[in-house]
C-alpha cells in the first residue's frame, strides 16, 4: 500500500487544508499516516458526520471535520507562516 509519512511544512499544510473536502490522500498528507491508518481515520469521520445528518461524496470528508479530528490550529499556522515570510 501507498505511504505518506513525508512532514510538510506550515504553508503545505495551510495550502491542503483550504480545500473544502478531503480524500485519503490528503488525509495521510495531513496526519503523516499510511493509506490503512487514513482509511481508518476516513471512516470516523464519514461515521460522525452521517450521525451528524450529513450527507457526503462518494470518498470525500469535509475538511472541518478532519481539522477538528487532528486538532489544528489554523490561527497558528497562519501566524507561523506569517514570521517566517519576514
Amino acid at each position: 500500500m501507498k505511504k505518506s509519512k513525508e512532514k510538510l511544512s506550515a504553508q503545505e499544510l495551510l495550502n491542503l487544508l483550504s480545500s473544502q473536502w478531503a480524500d485519503t490522500e490528503t488525509l495521510m498528507k495531513i496526519g503523516c499516516v499510511g493509506y490503512n491508518k487514513a482509511l481508518d481515520i476516513k471512516k470516523e469521520i464519514v461515521s460522525t458526520a452521517e450521525s451528524e445528518g450529513y450527507y457526503l461524496p462518494r470518498g470525500l470528508v469535509p475538511m472541518e471535520m478532519v481539522v477538528d479530528y487532528f486538532k489544528i490550529n489554523i490561527s497558528y499556522l497562519k501566524k507561523f507562516v506569517n514570521k517566517e515570510g519576514k
